[in-house]
């Protein structure tokens, strides 16, 4: 069983599908076992192989992306149903959003993502016929961000888009293939959405009840992460035992009734029978999450085992609820919810039998500070941090959360369809419950800037501070066992910077979309390109995609910030990127911004030196009112000891000619070059790609957008002068290294993920 699970998770993990011919290798694999006559080593190897071969034929199940590759995106005429409740997200400049899973059934036959941004209220079981902007699926690669490719992949999407709003039109059909479940969650989400509850308290409620946190807002969770609570606000586990032993004990309740406490082992199968119940119809509830799947898996096993009298060990069933888990979804170990999951109960089961004869209190208080240690040590990987207060704050938060907001919660669900009055005061106590959070995250409250210690360690960091925390847990009877701490250290001093020696330089493109963000690292300085697109107030690409990144690598300041122009595909992220790191100056193309950080306006003419890096300024000129947005872009040429990077934001082709007659001598040319207004044709001029005649020229567009960038011509361009052209929409991040004024290395970050078969 183990050898199987490690087997999926291996192929899970490989940059791509192996061939078929490793059902062979399975079947050698099993001749020889039988020839060495099924020794423990070999069935472990035996294990592993036919865990890659079940990883194998589960690839060849995944939906077929049904869209022809091309250079843009499909606009069908589909039919279908809705299936499942819509996500809502408001925006801070106006306009809503509901993204909702798409059960397709003619002009597609599969699941599919989509965005719809207008006012029209959707809802599971609902059939629909649309036109939609579809793509196949496909998800940003940047180093430290979330694969959201896989988290398709996983969730059994061909294809994403968005809809035309002005293209729906609602049918009518009585029997609806959705689950019920599904239609249960819908029900609940749009009687929950009218009661009178604050926007967090609101936000907590669908949290709890359907494990839809898409409400809470961004603010609201960024705290909640903070305190080490993000666990307590989505359906857990913890949530899913809390509620089995609410069926037990009601089921112990019932088999004492008279009449029900004659029947023969009545009151001993009853509560059994009705915590497997309650466990069952609360994950369905919560949309069977991965963390729930566990659970019901564990729970099934010990439940059967109480059944029939036979004792289970945790860690028994534990593997059980891995190997199960696997099978339902070999992609689960690119989920954190899986290694926390997993990592939180086995450490627990371990503990509980270690300190089997410590007091209740002191054990209370050992488990808390050990799990928060192995927890936030892995979270830490994911999320960029470690919360410093998560022991404290889960010890207040524990019993508030699940024994009284989530009973509340789910009593209130319960009376809701019959009795919503009742379901409304009692969902009231849970808004009043939720004003604590937002005392916490009132500005004056003390002490917060310690609540979170950044840290996005390397991965030979991790392991070496797990190893110790093994160590710990297996000798911790020992006076010596303590000493494995200091495995820790170098957890801790991973944290800094990536080394960029003296001579070195990093400049990497980001995979924005259809935007633009870069970074060039040097020994001493950091230096940021614009900041993509998104909500400036809410979710960006700042957020997802530019701060994983700096803290993945351990950079915490930014010495200058340019922002090339005040478009939102290049400006959105000003706001989070200087509420969220120290920024030492802001450069803008043709706006100030409404910050306290010092800021000037990028000028024709400027030269600034930051160590090795010298930085000089062509363009805006003082002619900003003759010019459009995309015109007023900073133009910048960073030259690094001889090796010379042109960024001209999206200036277009009067502009480029400006600068070429403005420079005759060839101070333009370049060995990289960002290709101006994501490769659009109105840019890129045949004169100006062969006066610059980069070496490399990257291209930051999305895939397959409505603007069809990179334009052919302007590719054939960049090809006629030999340069080496990358595009972020394919190749994902663009990676290039500097040593010396000499090119030292390109890659493209896209190359090194898991795709499925079909890419």
């Amino acid at each position: 069983m183990m050898g199987t699970v490690a087997g999926i998770a291996l192929l899970a993990w490989t940059p791509s599908i192996p061939p078929p011919e490793l059902f062979f290798a399975g079947i050698f694999a099993l001749f020889c076992c039988c020839l060495l006559r099924w020794r423990r080593g070999s069935r472990l190897v035996l294990g592993i192989l036919c865990g890659c071969g079940y990883g194998v034929w589960w690839s060849t199940t995944l939906p077929d992306p049904q869209l022809a590759s091309g250079a843009r995106a499909e606009v069908r005429l589909v039919r279908g149903w809705v299936a499942e409740f819509p996500q809502l997200r408001s925006f801070s400049q106006g306009g809503q959003r509901q993204r909702f899973a798409f059960a397709a059934d003619v002009g597609m036959n599969c699941r599919v993502l989509l965005s719809y941004y207008g006012d029209q209220p959707l809802q599971a079981g609902q059939r629909w016929q649309l036109e939609a902007r579809l793509k196949p699926v496909w998800g940003l690669a940047n180093p430290g961000s979330f694969n959201y490719q896989v988290w398709l992949i996983r969730n059994g999407f061909c294809a994403t888009g968005y809809v035309r709003e002005k293209s729906l039109q609602r049918l009518t059909e009585q029997h609806s293939p959705i689950p019920l479940h599904q239609l249960w969650r819908q029900s609940l989400h749009t009687r929950i959405q009218v009661l009178p509850l604050s926007d967090l308290g609101r936000g907590l409620v669908l949290a709890l009840t359907i494990g839809d946190r898409s409400q809470i807002p961004a603010a609201s969770w960024e705290m909640i992460k903070q305190l080490g609570l993000g666990h307590m606000f989505v359906i857990s586990g913890l949530h899913v035992g809390l509620v089995a032993g609410f069926g037990f004990a009601s089921g112990r309740l019932l088999g004492r009734l008279p009449g029900v406490n004659r029947m023969p082992l009545a009151s001993h199968i009853t509560p059994h029978l009705c915590a497997l119940t309650a466990a069952a119809l609360f994950s369905a509830l919560a949309g069977f999450s991965l963390p729930a799947q566990r659970a019901m898996v564990m729970l099934a096993a010990v439940q059967t085992a109480s059944l029939w009298q036979r004792r289970l060990f945790g860690q028994h069933s534990l593997l059980l609820a891995l190997f199960v888990v696997s099978l339902i979804d070999p992609l689960c170990t690119h989920s954190p919810g899986f290694w926390l999951s997993f990592g939180a109960v086995a450490f627990i089961f371990y503990l509980l039998h270690v300190w089997r004869d410590v007091p209740r209190w002191r054990l209370l208080l050992q488990l808390q500070c050990l799990l928060a240690a192995g927890t936030g040590a892995l979270a830490s990987f994911w999320f960029g941090g470690v919360s410093l207060v998560a022991p404290v704050a889960n010890l207040v938060a524990v019993p508030l959360v699940c024994f009284l907001m989530t009973p509340l919660c789910l009593a209130a669900a319960l009376f809701l369809p019959a009795w919503p009055g009742l379901s409304a005061w009692l969902l009231q106590w849970v808004d009043g419950l939720a004003g604590l959070l937002e005392i916490v995250q009132g500005p004056d409250f003390p002490g917060r800037e310690v609540f979170w210690y950044s840290l996005q360690p390397q991965l030979p960091a991790l392991m070496l501070a797990l190893v110790g925390l093994l160590i710990l847990l297996f000798a911790v009877r020992q006076p010596w066992a303590w000493l494995s701490l200091l495995l820790f250290f170098p957890l801790l001093r991973s944290n800094q910077a990536e080394q960029v020696l003296a001579g070195d330089m990093k400049l990497t493109v980001l995979d924005v979309g259809q935007g633009l963000a870069a970074v060039v690292r040097t020994a001493e300085h950091t230096l940021v390109y614009d900041t993509g697109s998104g909500d400036p107030a809410g979710p960006n690409m700042a957020s997802s995609v530019i701060l994983p990144y700096l803290r993945r690598f351990g950079v915490g300041r930014i010495d200058i910030l340019v922002i090339s122009h005040g478009d939102r595909d290049h400006a959105s992220g000003v706001y989070t990127l200087s509420g969220s790191l120290a920024v030492g100056e802001i450069w803008y193309g043709d706006q100030p911004f409404r910050l306290s950080v010092p800021q000037r306006q990028c000028r024709r003419g400027g030269r600034r030196t930051f160590g090795e890096l010298k930085i000089r300024e062509y363009h805006p000129s003082g002619m900003l009112d003759l010019r459009s947005g995309n015109d007023r872009s900073c133009v910048l040429m960073l030259d690094h000891l001889g090796y010379r990077v042109l960024m001209p934001g999206d200036i277009g082709k009067s502009v480029e000619r400006d600068l070429l007659y403005e420079n005759p001598t060839g101070e333009l040319s370049a060995d990289l070059l960002l290709a101006p207004h994501h490769g659009s044709r109105t840019s890129s001029s045949a004169l100006f790609v062969r006066k610059v005649a980069p070496a490399i020229a990257v291209v930051s567009a999305g895939f397959l957008n409505r603007f069809g960038h990179p334009h052919p011509d302007v590719q054939s361009r960049y090809l006629a002068v030999h340069s080496d052209l990358f595009n972020t929409a394919t190749d994902g991040a663009v990676e290039v290294w500097v040593r010396e004024g000499e090119l030292r290395s390109v890659r493209a970050y896209r190359q090194r993920r898991w795709r499925p078969h079909w890419q």
